[in-house]
């Protein structure tokens, strides 16, 4: 399972809800109030028990690792264990639009 946290907002991902949508629209599982963010801007997804992060956005997303930051633009990459999510907008600048992320594995 996949636990994500946004201010008052936690979402779970597992089997039953294998793929969740952050962004800018009120329509996406969890709104990101970013003036930078697209409207669907990255979309996560459980695949074989383990989950991708995809971004589809113009401004990029920016994931927070440990100490390691990873830069995706309209390309996917594996996420374990626990960090942060921003959309569009570098860790460098401090972001406060932020999902947090945690794995229970």
């Amino acid at each position: 399972r996949l636990n994500l946290t946004y201010h008052d907002l936690r979402v779970t991902m597992d089997d039953q809800r294998p793929q969740v949508v952050l962004g800018r629209s009120k329509s996406v599982d969890i709104p990101v109030a970013e003036a930078l963010a697209s409207r669907q801007h990255v979309r996560l997804e459980c695949r074989r028990g383990k989950f991708f992060i995809i971004d589809q956005s113009t401004n990029g997303t920016y994931v927070l690792n440990g100490n390691a930051e990873a830069f995706l633009r309209r390309e996917e990459m594996p996420i374990s264990g626990s960090g942060k999510i921003s959309l569009g907008r570098s860790f460098a600048e401090n972001p406060e639009e932020v999902v947090h992320f945690a794995s229970d594995s």
